[in-house]
């Protein structure tokens, strides 16, 4: 299936909520795989730093940072103060 890695034995075992939020996606996803498509074919005609600008933003985009920036180690008093909750 397209959804990445969903495979349609998940699907059936969806509520239809959650198979409509994913219906939701498909013209993002589109979208977004259209401009990574028109970045490739105008990449044979960009500067040398418009490649590597080019470069840098799929290059982050396929590997999104799971932390975000202002994410920081927490302590274990922390940690058990979260897990009590």
């Amino acid at each position: 299936m397209r959804f990445y890695s969903i495979q349609p034995s998940e699907v059936d075992e969806m509520t239809a909520e959650e198979v409509n939020l994913l219906v939701e996606c498909i013209p993002v996803l589109e979208a977004r795989e259209a401009l990574v498509g028109i970045k490739i074919a105008e990449y044979p005609h960009l500067t040398k730093e418009g490649k590597s600008k080019t470069f840098k933003d799929l290059k982050k985009q396929a590997n999104p940072s799971i932390l975000k920036p202002e994410a920081r180690p927490i302590s274990m008093a922390e940690l058990a103060k979260l897990l009590k909750d």
